[in-house]
């Protein structure tokens, strides 16, 4: 019986820190069972084209993470990568909203809401989804606020019965430039900030 609620879904070179840091959080409050996060979930020698292709219509939400550079990122040839039909970006919120699940745009920092003249016709609906906000010098109260609209929203969404209790701790990151409050994930934690090339 499939158990997955939440799926993680962020682009590289756009969010993937941001993408760390809220995965660290949602399976320290939540079963981690039920998060997905394809560096995370995937196991090595998995099938990640099966993975990331049934995921997030298994899913009942998906985070959408969506920085400045989403639109404009391209790949080696130059082209927008969100203009592939076959960019996992892409195929991964196609899937979901195929399926009828719910998207939610997660706006990183100072990104500005999506217009659905900039998304290809296929994903277009994610323009209208109403949105939050995900902001780096304030991780702790943004992680809040989007765990406060998934216990609404997901009913079925158990919490970790081994979670850390909500403490704050204050992490100087350089993805970020400056200080930044983030939940503290336990005393044997050790890998907070993730480091270069985690996603």
């Amino acid at each position: 019986m499939n158990d997955l609620k939440v799926f993680v879904n962020f682009r590289n070179g756009d969010g993937q820190q941001a993408a760390a840091h809220l995965y660290d959080a949602l399976v320290d409050r939540y079963e981690p069972h039920q998060i997905f996060r394809s560096s995370e979930t995937i196991p090595p020698g998995g099938d990640y084209v099966k993975a990331l292709s049934t995921a997030p219509a298994d899913s009942e939400v998906t985070l959408s993470l969506i920085g400045s550079r989403w639109l404009e990122i391209e790949d080696a040839q130059g082209r927008p990568r969100l203009a592939d039909p076959d960019d996992w970006v892409r195929r991964e919120i196609r899937a979901a909203l195929d399926a009828g699940r719910r998207v939610i745009p997660v706006l990183l920092d100072e990104a500005r809401p999506l217009q659905e003249h900039q998304l290809p016709a296929d994903i277009a609906l994610l323009a209208r989804n109403q949105y939050v906000r995900w902001y780096s010098r304030d991780t702790s109260s943004s992680f809040e606020a989007i765990a406060g609209k998934l216990d609404r929203l997901v009913p079925g969404l158990r919490k970790n019965p081994s979670a850390s209790e909500g403490a704050v701790v204050q992490h100087n990151s350089p993805s970020n430039g400056g200080i930044v409050m983030a939940p503290m994930f336990g005393d044997n934690k050790t890998n907070w900030p993730p480091q270069a090339g985690q996603n």
